[in-house]
């Protein structure tokens, strides 16, 4: 039965995700944080955050540093994140903490 409502929770987060403007909610996060990611930087993020997102709907993602993210392991994702990645890495935190449905997270 569990698994039916986690199958539906990341039916729906998908469904929700479907026409979310990665880019522009990056390039607000980056302006909040005070980040200064290069225009690229925030698109290279925005792909980044695109493909957690299909994580965390059950796609395998084959990106290690997207793993880490998912899986909540912070030392293993600053070990893996190239440095854009480790820049924007409060945006990643960011995204799984406010748009990332709670019965989602990987639970230790």
């Amino acid at each position: 039965m569990k698994e039916e409502i986690i199958k539906a929770i990341q039916l729906r987060f998908l469904e929700d995700m479907k026409e979310f403007n990665y880019p522009k909610w990056v390039n607000e996060r980056n302006n909040h944080y005070s980040l200064n990611l290069s225009f690229s930087g925030v698109s290279h993020v925005a792909v980044g955050l695109k493909e957690l997102t299909m994580k965390y709907t059950g796609t395998p993602v084959l990106d290690p540093f997207l793993s880490e993210i998912m899986e909540d392991t912070l030392i293993g994702a600053f070990t893996c994140a190239d440095a854009v990645n480790m820049q924007g890495m409060a945006i990643y935190a960011d995204f799984v903490y406010n748009m990332v449905p709670k019965e989602l997270w990987i639970k230790k």
